[in-house]
């Protein structure tokens, strides 16, 4: 995994967004509760986490 891209923060959007695999290809998304956002690739595999309003937790 390239660390650079490994975790990245838009501050105009307030997005935390952490991959998990090099250029994840995200094909689903799951909304949880909490304001955090699991993206799956073709495989069913976990590739992403995105932290909704992040500057508030």
């Amino acid at each position: 995994m390239s660390k650079s891209n490994a975790v990245e923060y838009d501050p105009k959007a307030d997005i935390l967004t952490i991959n998990l695999v090099d250029a994840p290809h995200v094909i689903r998304d799951e909304l949880l509760d909490n304001d955090i956002v699991l993206g799956y690739d073709e495989k069913e595999r976990l590739v992403q986490i995105q932290i909704l309003d992040a500057s508030k937790r």
